[in-house]
């Protein structure tokens, strides 16, 4: 029983109105997903480059942080702390990746060699003689 002075109760939804707003959320939502899978797969900057060409890129700008000098900064006591240990073999892994595509990054892969095979013998010395090499490659290459 209602009381003259109660509002009516809202109508519920129809069954239709709630069918077509299910489809409506999940197909918004299906786009935000399938656009943000979009952007990261494909989203990188160098999109414009040759496959090779990004990778040799990637690695010349990466070794360029590098400083022969000094390769292994000893800030910390921690060398797995030091970001250059970490940069040295994605030099490494980019410059073979784009010699595996153009042989044109063939010196630049051989020279990178040299820098993975002083990083995992802990070769202060070599790594700075090879952080040199792969740095004369990249500006051979013009990529520095």
């Amino acid at each position: 029983m209602t009381t003259p002075d109660a509002p009516p109760a809202p109508a519920a939804p129809s069954r239709r109105t709630r069918w077509v707003v299910a489809v409506v959320l999940t197909a918004v939502l299906a786009l935000a997903v399938g656009v943000t899978i979009g952007l990261l797969v494909g989203g990188s900057g160098d999109d414009d480059l040759p496959r090779a060409e990004a990778n040799a890129t990637a690695a010349c700008v990466t070794a360029s942080r590098l400083d022969a000098d000094e390769p292994l900064p000893e800030r910390t006591d921690n060398r797995l702390e030091e970001p250059a240990f970490w940069e040295m073999p994605a030099v490494h892994y980019n410059a073979m990746a784009a010699a595996a595509e153009d042989d044109t990054y063939q010196d630049l892969a051989d020279a990178s060699a040299l820098l993975g095979t002083a990083l995992n013998t802990a070769d202060s010395e070599g790594m700075g003689t090879a952080v040199e090499q792969v740095q004369a490659e990249c500006g051979d290459l013009g990529l520095d």
